[in-house]
């Protein structure tokens, strides 16, 4: 298993803010901390998104979950 150094934070996505502009910031995020397995890019995108975009993914997925 390979411990990358994490730099810096992608914040958090919430409703109404620019998806272009957050996916450059997550993609800048994965780069400066050299995350490239993909499983580990989807826990970090869900744990960067509001309670409320959470929720959304959460009822588009059922029966399944977004993890």
């Amino acid at each position: 298993m390979n411990f990358n150094q994490v730099i810096g934070s992608p914040g958090t996505f919430e409703t109404g803010m620019d998806i272009t502009i957050f996916e450059s910031k997550l993609t800048n995020f994965f780069l400066a901390s050299t995350i490239e397995n993909n499983i580990q890019k989807r826990a970090i995108l869900l744990s960067s998104v509001s309670e409320e975009i959470h929720k959304v993914l959460f009822s588009l997925c059922v029966p399944s979950t977004p993890n």
